[in-house]
């Protein structure tokens, strides 16, 4: 009997996910056995990234990583590093099959067929609708759009994904009726442009409506500035399944490093449309993207964004050393950084983060959550409330299970979690 066992391998963001879950599902309905991650399977499946070099040089490892597991695996890559550069991983031991961005769902044939070779196909100028999410009990990603037309200076993506493509509100609408899940995060390449491509220009509040009425909770994965409109955030304060997390890329607080980069914002609108956030949420969690070391930074743009974060008082930070990708704008800028100064400044910003997490989550101690549970061990749940922290949920009755939303009360924190007490 042939064992038709695939491992699915997804580095990257939350759009990656969601292909992923697509190409699983499609599979499982083949009668191919899913797991996830580094786990024994006869066939493997790699979704690269690329927007850093680090993303791409993990990609590249996952092979050696698979091989120690199942020297006769079969592999098939996808995704933005073999779209960027296919060769890495042609005449790359037990890669079978090669494809990047567009046309990834083809993995599929690829698998059953046992298929051999390199099908890099030209991106589409339309959003590619063969996709669907995989059912989950706790958490499903929508992919709402794709691509981007924003080409920040430093990034790869736009070039690798296309320009932007959104999914119809009807699409989106059927997708969502078929699923169970008790969370659905909409994801996006970039989110703010969502409808501009469409007939009609359908907005991102006609895509937040469809989740009026559902039992299921829903978030955004990440949002650009231009996302977040007092329209936007009025229909969002009408919604009691909407979960109050913002994740806000912001890269720097520096105004002269921003122009560089080519965003499409200043520090002080970042700032207003964060305090425009807390004025209809409260509570929200706010959390960002930041380069550090972006070519010609200073000392002092360096602390201009430094000054920034703490006066913005983030959840969580994900800080990152400025990457050269090689076609970009900024990969030309003169006065690169050292990597010295670059680790120097992000361990500063990582302080900086751990305390102002730590100080978010200890704030939480008092109030009541809505956490969704996503491991149990013994009277113990795990799980993530509405506003994305991550909560232990003691003294739980036999009845709570994975993919329940339970009520409990907040009575303690750690510096990575809340302590909760279980309501009902």
């Amino acid at each position: 009997m042939v064992d038709k066992s695939v491992a699915i391998i997804t580095l990257g963001c939350k759009v990656n996910q969601y292909e992923s879950d697509s190409i699983a599902l499609e599979l499982e309905k083949r009668g191919f056995s899913v797991v996830r991650g580094l786990e024994k399977a006869s066939y493997y499946v790699l979704n690269t990234c690329a927007v850093t070099n680090e993303g791409e040089r993990k990609s590249r490892g996952q092979i050696a990583k698979i091989l120690k597991i199942n020297p006769n695996a079969r592999i098939y890559v996808c995704g933005c590093a073999s779209e960027l550069n296919a060769t890495n991983f042609q005449g790359r031991p037990n890669v079978c099959y090669i494809t990047g961005v567009q046309g990834k769902m083809k993995i599929v044939n690829a698998i059953e067929g046992d298929l051999f070779g390199t099908n890099i196909e030209e991106l589409s100028k339309e959003y590619d609708d063969s996709m669907q999410s995989k059912q989950t009990r706790t958490r499903a990603f929508i992919k709402i759009q794709d691509g981007c037309n924003s080409f920040c200076s430093y990034c790869i993506i736009p070039y690798l994904r296309g320009r932007s493509r959104s999914r119809s509100v009807e699409s989106i609408k059927s997708e969502l009726d078929q699923i169970s899940s008790r969370e659905v995060v909409f994801a996006g390449v970039d989110l703010s442009q969502y409808g501009n491509d469409l007939p009609g220009k359908p907005k991102l509040e006609d895509v937040i409506e469809l989740m009026r009425g559902r039992e299921a909770r829903f978030r955004f994965s990440s949002l650009e500035m231009g996302t977040i409109t007092p329209n936007v955030l009025k229909v969002l304060s009408t919604l009691s399944n909407f979960c109050p997390h913002f994740h806000l890329s912001m890269q720097s607080g520096c105004d002269s490093v921003l122009k560089r980069m080519n965003r499409k914002h200043m520090a002080a609108d970042y700032e207003e449309c964060v305090r425009e956030i807390r004025k209809v949420f409260p509570n929200a969690a706010i959390t960002t993207d930041v380069i550090c070391g972006f070519p010609g930074e200073t000392e002092e743009e360096a602390e201009k964004t430094f000054e920034l974060c703490k006066k913005i008082n983030f959840f969580e930070m994900h800080i990152f050393p400025y990457s050269i990708r090689k076609g970009t704008v900024a990969a030309s800028l003169p006065n690169q950084i050292t990597g010295d100064v670059k680790k120097a400044r992000v361990s500063k910003l990582e302080e900086l983060a751990g305390t102002q997490k730590a100080a978010y989550i200890e704030k939480q101690i008092g109030t009541v959550a809505e956490v969704l549970v996503e491991k149990i061990d013994g009277h113990t749940a795990e799980g993530y409330s509405k506003n994305y922290v991550r909560t232990l949920v003691e003294n739980c009755n036999k009845t709570v299970k994975i993919g329940d939303i339970i009520l409990c009360k907040v009575s303690g924190a750690n510096s990575d979690f809340a302590i909760a007490k279980y309501q009902k």
